[in-house]
């Protein structure tokens, strides 16, 4: 029984709160060089083109901004790129759910393709860019909406300017 806890906790050691294996220092000067993985590279590729910074980037797969820059500079290069890899590949995948009859990948698709249409059709006719469609708009009290509407009394109205604030001292 004694073994058996040994082992457990031996085992644990070498790993990090994620399962990740730990590596044990070796002897000597400085720290080992640090070896590019494909695991790596697609952790990188996904955290970049969900739009996490650099050092973002750098923290969650262990390694300073120097290193990470140092082996995975095309990958940082690409980040607008692996965006569109992504998107591709999500797209794809939707796409052949769709077509082997998954019903719920149908609606999807329809919903996004949808999507697309309404904003290249915004694009297309002058409406607001996508990104500033996108952005969220300024929440207000009551006070202040009320303050806005008071500045803007009668603008586009028979009334003119009639119901603005006089500017003239009496």
């Amino acid at each position: 029984m004694g073994s058996h806890s040994e082992n457990f906790f031996s085992m644990a050691e070498n790993l990090s709160l994620f399962g990740w294996p730990l590596k044990e220092p070796k002897e000597g000067a400085g720290r080992p060089e640090h070896e590019p993985t494909n695991e790596n590279r697609n952790k990188i590729m996904m955290l970049l083109a969900i739009g996490n910074t650099i050092g973002d980037v750098a923290a969650a797969v262990g390694l300073s901004t120097k290193t990470l820059r140092k082996h995975y500079s095309p990958l940082l290069e690409a980040r607008r790129v692996a965006r569109l890899q992504l998107d591709a590949q999500l797209w794809a995948a939707l796409y052949q759910k769709a077509i082997g009859g998954d019903v719920s990948a149908m609606k999807e698709l329809g919903k996004r393709l949808d999507k697309h249409d309404l904003a290249e059709l915004a694009d297309k006719f002058g409406a607001a860019p996508r990104q500033q469609r996108a952005a969220k708009s300024e929440k207000l009290g009551k006070k202040e909406i009320a303050q806005r509407e008071a500045e803007t009394a009668g603008v586009d109205s028979e009334w003119g300017d009639d119901l603005l604030p006089s500017t003239r001292v009496n």
